[in-house]
């Protein structure tokens, strides 16, 4: 069309090539970050097709290595499955022996005719701080560490913020598992903060929240990168962080964390290990939260062992050759051992747990390959790493820096790991809930009422549009009327479905079956509470009742009323819920005494779910805070606190 396109934006749709490559672990494969399957290998006609793609338009060092990986390997020749469709579809095969014959079309058309020499090119460490994860790679690639911080993933994301991963060539340390079967139980196991290599609080999984990027330094010898996520944001009154520094024949790493009040701190450590410095082992039932993504009905056989707050814990795991590890904590910890599934499709496996309790402290974990490291200790607070060559590395954080001195004989020198990132003012506050978002608040004097079209905009799909699922649409008002909180959804559709309560389960995605049902998702969140309160409503055919569940995890024991009409173009539901349920209580643990004198503030969202007759999923759903570009698929009845609205409620 004779337009130019911009350079930058040529330049990062270039990039897309060599991005699958950037988090790849040694053995070719693909982290199992948040709900992707496990272990998928980067051995795949299409992949290799990308690379091709990708070198057409430009010389990259990254997609030549990438290429002499896939071409030269000397695995087992598969069916690659390219025949079944000219299509692109996202269909995983086992690894396989690859050609450039396994090209698609798209190759034939698009590939150089010849291609430059393929020559090994060890993998860089990497920053891709949007999807927020950083890797960091020594020993020509084979070692790998990477600190998973950043965007919590959405629907499809985990509860796994500052979550560790380590790996060694082809044996995996410390890994993420990814998700099961959508249709087994376990799934909510893989969904667990437990599941993972992550911290969590007072047995619950970590609330979903975004970490940020504190400092990223790689100097080829020595790097690092440090996250944290803000207070309140993995639990309430909570502000956890992760440093990760890594040398050349070790890495160190430290979880901090620091509460308002008097909490539980646990940190899993998915490696099967022979633990030396505790005391003796007990059976002992390893309890935590009830709810099933809090992950700990998956776990038996456990044991518990008490470690002093002086003691240096050594690690020897069992199925890694030439690891170690040494563990520090500031204070007095519990050592847990247990059994729960393993990877997909791998059975289950024993893994380890720390445990502390208090309004803060830290763990710190020096872990060696190829018996790399003599002895660890700690002096005055700095980290003391004895190494098998005799020399010696002395580690102290220093403000904002992280300082390494290097002592070899008589000779001595040192490295100042900086990096900084620059932090955005007012970006969060101690004072105020994170869940509640930092945008203007919507008022909402008495006598006064706040009205809201949903329609297109507003419409998340699934396999029809908004169009051709009929242009459902409602209209949502809030009011406060007496001592209540009244809200009325008007629903506009020609068909609906309400689910009866005693039809049969389908057992669809491990959800409660009412999504499937044509009714409402209600959140709700004071300033008083940690969590949202949630409900899922479907109205009852035959009468004005309305059948409300609360959702598992929510705020409970709010009281909350609710009825519903039938309208010639739709229906209608009517929620109230009492105004003094969302002040501060003393049992909230804030002082009640003046709170009705003051404004009220709180956060809500609603969905609308579209459903008919005929199907067995919701066809679609109406979202407040918008679901335009987003699918049904995975949402179930939970929604982040992040997306609802502010109202204030003045005082009278």
């Amino acid at each position: 069309a004779g337009l130019e396109l911009p350079a930058e934006l040529v330049r990062r749709f270039d990039e897309g090539f060599a991005a699958p490559l950037a988090t790849a672990l040694p053995d070719f494969t693909f982290p199992s970050r948040r709900d992707s399957a496990f272990a998928v290998s980067l051995r795949q006609w299409r992949f290799a097709e990308s690379c091709e793609l990708g070198l057409a338009r430009r010389d990259d060092e990254r997609l030549i290595g990438a290429l002499h990986e896939l071409y030269s390997w000397d695995g087992p020749r598969r069916d690659t499955g390219r025949w079944r469709s000219t299509a692109e579809a996202e269909r995983n095969e086992p690894a396989s022996a690859l050609t450039r014959d396994d090209l698609n079309w798209r190759g034939l058309l698009l590939a150089r005719l010849r291609l430059p020499a393929l020559t090994s090119v060890p993998p860089r460490s990497a920053l891709l701080e949007s999807q927020g994860i950083a890797v960091l790679r020594r020993d020509e690639g084979r070692m790998y560490v990477a600190l998973d911080y950043g965007h919590s993933g959405g629907g499809h994301g985990h509860p796994d913020r500052l979550n560790l991963l380590l790996a060694h060539g082809h044996e995996r340390w410390l890994d993420d598992m990814g998700t099961g079967a959508y249709v087994d139980p376990t799934l909510h196991w893989y969904r667990s903060t437990l599941a993972h290599n992550a911290p969590l609080f007072d047995g619950r999984s970590q609330r979903r929240a975004h970490g940020e990027l504190r400092a990223y330094d790689e100097r080829g010898a020595a790097g690092w990168v440090d996250a944290e996520v803000p207070m309140h944001g993995l639990a309430p009154g909570v502000r956890a962080s992760r440093s990760v520094v890594v040398m050349p024949e070790y890495a160190v790493e430290r979880v901090t964390w620091e509460s308002e009040n008097e909490i539980r701190f646990e940190l899993p450590l998915h490696v099967r290990a022979e633990v030396d410095g505790v005391g003796p082992w007990r059976a002992a039932a390893l309890t935590g939260g009830s709810d099933e993504e809090d992950g700990f009905a998956f776990v038996h056989d456990a044991q518990v062992a008490e470690g002093t707050s002086d003691a240096i814990v050594h690690l020897s795991p069992s199925e890694l050759t030439g690891a170690a590890a040494w563990v520090l904590a500031s204070g007095s910890t519990e050592w847990w051992r247990a059994t729960a599934p393993g990877a997909p499709g791998q059975g289950e496996r024993d893994f380890l747990m720390i445990r502390m309790h208090g309004r803060g402290g830290s763990v710190t974990t020096v872990w060696a390959w190829d018996d790399a490291i003599e002895r660890v200790r700690e002096r005055d607070g700095v980290l003391i790493v004895d190494l098998a060559d005799g020399t010696r590395h002395e580690h102290a954080r220093c403000d904002d820096a992280w300082h390494i001195d290097l002592f070899a004989g008589s000779a001595r020198s040192s490295i100042d790991l900086a990096g900084i990132q620059p932090r955005v003012a007012g970006a969060s506050s101690a004072n105020a809930p994170a869940a509640v978002r930092t945008v203007m608040p919507l008022v909402l004097p008495r006598g006064q009422t706040l009205a809201f079209q949903l329609g297109r905009d507003a419409y998340r799909v699934s396999e029809e549009s908004w169009e051709e699922a009929g242009r459902p649409s409602a209209e949502i008002t809030v009011r406060v009327e007496g001592e209540a909180l009244h809200i009325d959804v008007d629903v506009h559709k020609q068909r609906f479905y309400f689910r009866p309560a005693d039809a049969p389960d389908p057992a669809l995605d491990n959800e409660h079956p009412d999504i499937h049902s044509d009714g409402v998702q209600l959140y709700l969140l004071a300033s008083a509470w940690s969590t949202p309160a949630a409900w899922l409503a479907v109205p009852i055919e035959g009468s004005r009742d309305v059948r409300v569940r609360e959702v598992a995890g929510s705020h409970t024991g709010v009281p909350i009323e609710a009825e519903w009409s039938r309208g010639d173009a739709g229906y209608a539901v009517h929620f109230a819920i009492p105004l003094d349920s969302m002040r501060a209580t003393r049992n909230g643990g804030r002082d009640a005494e003046g709170e009705s004198e003051q404004n009220l503030s709180i956060a809500f969202d609603l969905i609308v779910n579209d459903m008919t007759p005929e199907r067995q999923r919701r066809r679609g759903q109406l979202v407040l805070s918008g679901g335009s570009g987003e699918y049904v698929y995975l949402r179930g009845d939970r929604q982040s606190p992040a997306r609802f609205l502010h109202v204030v409620v003045p005082r009278d």
